[in-house]
């Protein structure tokens, strides 16, 4: 899977990252988090509502499937 991230630049979108992440080690949690690490908290509009699906990865620092994530994600 390649996920991008993208922004605005002067009216334009412009690529910021872009990461080549294997599928088989995404977990259903919450998947920006798997993919940004973090950082993918700071503007999330579910931070610390129940529809949060990133609290077990936050607290271990490892999906479902165990896999360990690092400041950018998996």
């Amino acid at each position: 899977m390649i996920y991008k991230q993208m922004k605005y630049e002067n009216g334009k979108m412009v690529e910021v990252e872009t990461k080549v992440i294997d599928q088989g080690q995404l977990s259903s949690e919450c998947w920006l988090i798997q993919f940004r690490g973090k950082a993918a908290c700071r503007d999330c509009e579910l931070k610390g509502t129940s529809e949060c699906g990133g609290g077990d990865i936050l607290k271990t620092g490892k999906n479902n499937k165990g896999v360990k994530l690092n400041k950018k994600g998996i």
